[in-house]
Parts: C-alpha cells; structure tokens; sequence
C-alpha cells in the first residue's frame, strides 16, 4: 500500500501489486477524495526547431499498441470528485481490465455536469490493426459544465443525452473517421444558441435560437441519419426534420440532405446535396401565407402589401452566386415561370427571364383596393420609393398574357 498527497493537499490511496512470469500481471485500487486535473496535466511545452520556431506535432498519431499483447492488468480508479476548473464530476469509477490482448475499460459518474454517464470500450490489440467497441449514455448533460469540463467554452447552453453504440478500427484519427459505426440516439433539450450571422440578416433579437429540443436517431453511419424537432426562432415556434448521410459527413463528401422546416409565416421543404465549402443544390418548395408577414420576420420592410406566396424549383448557391431554375412562383393570383439568379460577387446583380400570365401592378406597389384605394384618395398618389434600384444591377425579361392594374 502506498499513499500520495499532491501540491493541493489532496490525499489518495494506491494498492499496487506486480506478478511476474510469462504473462506478467498487474493489479492496482486507487481511492481518492477530489483530484484536479490540473494538478495532473502536463506543461504545454514543444521543443523549438533550428530557427527558434515551435515545432508542431503531426495531425495524427497511430498508436503502437503491441505491448499490451503481453502483459495483463486488472486497475481501477475510484474517486469522490474530479475537478476541473469549475466543473466537478462526482462519485468517478474508472477501470481497466487487461487479458489476453483484450482491453476493457470504462467510467462512470453519477454526478457529472447535472446529469450522469457511462462509458465503455474493448478493443482487441492482437491484430495488426485494433478493433474497438463499446457505448456512450448520457443522461441530461448541461454542456456548458461538460464543455468547461473538458477545458473549453461552449456555444449554446441546454441539456445532451446519448444512448450510443460505437465501433471502428485503427489507433490514429484517419483510420477512425474511415472506419467507425454508429447506432443508437442523441437528444438535446431546453438549448439555447447564439448566431449573431442571423441578427446581422434578420435584425435586432433574431440572433437567438431558444427553446430547441430534438433527436437524432442513427441506424448506421451508411443509411441516412434523422433528426426531428422545435425550436423558437425570432418570436416563432418551428419545427423541423432532417434526413442526411452521416458517412458523407465523416468522410467530408457532398452531403445528399433532405430538410423540412414548419412555422406560421412560412413552410420549407428542400432535397438535394450540400458539399463541405457550402455550396447547395437541389430542388425546393416554399409557401408563405403572407409573404410580407415572412419578410418582417426576417427583418425586412418592402413597404408594399404582399400576400399569399409559393415557390418551387430547382436552386443552387454557391459563394458567388443563388440561381433558381424551372422556377414556379406565385404569388396571389399571379403565377410565374422561368429561371432566376443573383449575383453576389461585386455589385449584386439579378437576372431573370419569366413567363408570367397577368402581371397586376397595383399590387406589387401596394394600390390594391378597399381601403387602401380610400387612403390613396384622400391623401394623393403615394411616392413610389425607386432608391433601392441604385444598389443591384438588373437584366429581367418577362413574357406576360396580360398586364393590368387593380
């Protein structure tokens, strides 16, 4: 038996013992009060090259796992706490169980970041190549605690849980990604996102996502990951679905995704793939009740009435440009077909080439009817506001049966 204390007079037990032979065995118990990481991480350091550089170290490590063929070792870690920083992780079992090549370890805490885990691993080092396998359960995990945990800042506040089962092959990061398996779920509750892209686009307050619940559900990193749920975005309940290839996503190809979104100023449906710089193409169908409801809520003001809005068609995007093509559009009773694009490298440029059957220009400049007519009278023709066409070019070619107005 054998007891340490470290710097931060924290004390713990150690019962080791060592049995020599062919297979030589080791047995170690190690109880302890609370442990802090910090006590027990190594200095950041890196040796400098020939010109006074830090070296850096290679992405990825394959680890020589061989000698663990011959040796075998029963070793568990018992603490009351672990702490680091301001996270503790309470009541921590971690074990290790070594025999014939076969290493099974696992941990466990009942207390951990306001929720709890289990974890396992056994990993077969006899071949050339390891195999791994084992689970991961969370039970409601607040990620800010888990993430300070592991040492870092999280983006989002809310609670993770997991029931998952994993496998792969390999030691180092690139054999792992090329070979692991996934099944099982992952749900997050109450979460809470900041993207302050979103406010810059949509306006003030926008840049908060709250109240989002969903679950991922994975039969298999080859068949296609769903993922349900609800959010509030910008005042607005939402829901949404996602169908996507997870092992697109590990092995960073073209993603095939299909997304649908629900909320009351506007319905989404899109199917198509994504590739990993962002560039998007599919097909896809949009429809608003309102489409100046839709607008506000994203923050935009035509100044116009605009009612009822559809759209379907093929769409792409890319860095320097969004193009909609077998477009159809309606809005009201007007109804629209061609192709359009946007231009978004220098000044903004719109094309469109449409087949319209009545274009109605009372309405896209707000003199409909009823009440609006009223107004208009007794106040005289409104301005019409042209400033906005100083800030895109434009080249639209329309094919209309019938123009009219009111």
């Amino acid at each position: 038996m054998m007891t340490t204390e470290g710097r931060s007079r924290r004390t713990m037990r150690v019962d080791v013992s060592y049995t020599p032979g062919d297979r030589p065995f080791v047995m170690a118990r190690i109880a302890a009060g609370t442990l802090d990481y910090s006590d027990f991480r190594p200095a950041a350091t890196a040796p400098a090259d020939a010109s006074g550089e830090t070296a850096s170290a290679p992405d990825n490590c394959g680890l020589d796992l061989s000698a663990l063929r011959n040796i075998d070792a029963d070793i568990e870690l018992r603490a009351n706490a672990l702490q680091a920083s301001d996270a503790i992780a309470r009541d921590v079992v971690m074990a290790a169980k070594l025999q014939n090549g076969q290493l099974d370890t696992s941990v466990s805490s009942g207390q951990i970041a306001g929720g709890s885990l289990t974890a396992s691993m056994l990993m077969d080092v006899n071949a050339d190549i390891p195999q791994s396998s084992g689970s991961l359960n969370l039970a409601s995990i607040d990620i800010e605690s888990l993430m300070s945990l592991a040492g870092q800042a999280a983006p989002a506040t809310g609670r993770l849980s997991t029931q998952l089962q994993y496998s792969f092959r390999g030691a180092d990061a690139d054999a792992i990604r090329d070979s692991v398996n996934l099944r099982g779920n992952v749900s997050i509750a109450d979460w809470r996102i900041e993207l302050p892209q979103l406010e810059a686009f949509a306006g003030p307050g926008a840049g908060v996502v709250d109240m989002l619940n969903a679950t991922a559900q994975i039969q298999d990193v080859l068949q296609p990951l769903s993922l349900t749920g609800t959010a509030r975005l910008n005042g607005e309940a939402v829901s949404f679905s996602t169908s996507l290839a997870l092992s697109d996503l590990l092995w960073g190809q073209p993603v095939g995704v299909a997304v649908g979104f629900k909320s009351q100023p506007l319905n989404a449906n899109f199917s198509g793939t994504v590739a990993p710089n962002g560039a998007t193409s599919g097909k896809a169908d949009i429809s608003a009740a309102s489409l100046s409801r839709t607008l506000g809520w994203f923050g935009q003001d035509t100044g116009t009435p605009l009612g009822q809005f559809a759209f379907s068609g093929g769409i792409s995007v890319s860095s320097a440009e969004l193009a909609m093509t077998d477009a159809t559009i309606a809005l009201d009773d007007m109804h629209a077909k061609g192709l359009l694009s946007l231009a978004t490298t220098g000044k903004p440029k719109i094309t469109a080439a449409l087949s319209v059957d009545t274009l109605d220009f009372s309405k896209l400049i707000g003199a409909g009817g009823g009440d609006a007519n009223a107004a208009a009278a007794g106040s005289g023709p409104a301005a019409i506001d042209l400033s906005i066409l100083r800030q895109f070019d434009a080249d639209i070619r329309l094919d209309a049966n019938q123009l009219g107005y009111g």
